[in-house]
């Protein structure tokens, strides 16, 4: 149901883990999304205030994402929403990008995290 992840997915991407290239790995997908919202932001620093402490967050938390932290998956979803709720709110941009947007980096950060906790659980 909109593309969330089932559990078959899950498990099958936690199976053959040591296999998968790296865009095969819904952490890295999360983690090149990261990358790829800090450059399109910093893009648009003029239009809109963009915070750059908030920049420099994301790419912290992108490196423990690297290494499958579950903190700071959770951590990275909640300022993401956080910040397209204050953007929302502002009247900053579409409101279409920015729910597209928290859509996109909610559905890859909950299969992500969920991918970790698998692998946490099986290690």
């Amino acid at each position: 149901m909109f593309f969330i992840p089932s559990k078959e997915e899950i498990q099958k991407e936690v199976s053959g883990y040591s296999e998968l290239t790296f865009f095969k790995k819904t952490k890295n997908v999360l983690v090149s999304f990261i990358v790829f919202v800090v450059v399109i932001s910093l893009y648009f620093f003029d239009s809109y205030g963009i915070d750059l402490f908030g920049l420099g967050a994301y790419l912290v938390l992108a490196v423990f994402i690297y290494f499958n932290h579950r903190w700071a998956i959770v951590v990275f979803s909640l300022m993401y929403l956080a910040d397209k709720v204050l953007l929302l709110a502002e009247g900053l941009g579409s409101p279409a990008t920015q729910l597209f947007f928290g859509y996109i980096a909610v559905l890859i950060a909950y299969q992500a995290f969920r991918v970790a906790n698998l692998l946490k659980k099986n290690s």
